[in-house]
């Protein structure tokens, strides 16, 4: 009898002592299941963060995204905004700074569209010489009527200084050579020289751009 009974304790001692190693792993799992779900938030550098994976933007969402965009007009220039809008556009398509080419117009006329100079040899707001005109109206469609008109003068002006900029590749001797020809800009360059024009100019083209 005294045999039964202590082999039922062993039995009862063996179940128990089994249950209870068998709770901490419970345990275990509970805590990292609270780990991974409560766990505090990291902030990730931008740089850390991958590329958006979506596709691009269509035309008419592009679109949309342009009418939103906001255009800060040269203040001191006293053309309409939508004007201004236009002579941008066509500084995009040559892509020529729109605050250069609005610089130059301020040196040369202080935005005069029907200004006259060079004792009648320049016209409009970007003084340009009718001979110079001649040459470049029928690349771009234009005619000779068109020369005291903004956006066809811009056009023409933004012809003209990419090509400098293509020979030049510097915005002073590009100026230079608007302003005097590219003998005149060789001959500045040689002597290491920068004309007032093409620092007075180049200094507002600078400040329009700080406007924003």
């Amino acid at each position: 009898m005294k045999i039964k009974i202590m082999l039922l304790a062993l039995l009862i001692f063996i179940s128990v002592g089994s249950l209870m190693g068998q709770a901490p792993e419970k345990t275990v799992a509970t805590s990292q299941q609270k780990e991974i779900y409560y766990s505090k938030p990291t902030e990730t550098p931008l740089s850390e963060i991958p590329l958006a994976t979506e596709a691009p933007m269509t035309v008419d969402e592009l679109s949309c995204v342009e009418k939103r965009d906001t255009f800060t007009p040269i203040r001191d220039c006293p053309w309409s905004k939508k004007l201004q809008k236009k002579i941008k556009k066509i500084c995009r398509k040559y892509s020529i700074s729109f605050e250069l080419i609005m610089s130059m117009a301020y040196t040369e006329s202080r935005f005069n569209k029907t200004a006259v100079g060079d004792e009648g040899e320049a016209y409009g707001a970007w003084q340009i010489h009718p001979d110079v005109w001649k040459n470049v109206i029928h690349k771009l469609g234009y005619k000779n009527s068109d020369m005291l008109r903004a956006v066809p003068a811009a056009e023409v002006t933004c012809y003209i200084m990419k090509a400098h900029f293509e020979k030049w590749d510097d915005v002073y001797y590009a100026l230079m050579a608007w302003n005097g020809g590219g003998a005149y800009a060789f001959k500045k360059r040689n002597a290491g020289q920068i004309t007032s024009y093409a620092a007075a100019t180049e200094q507002r083209r600078y400040l329009y751009e700080q406007r924003n």
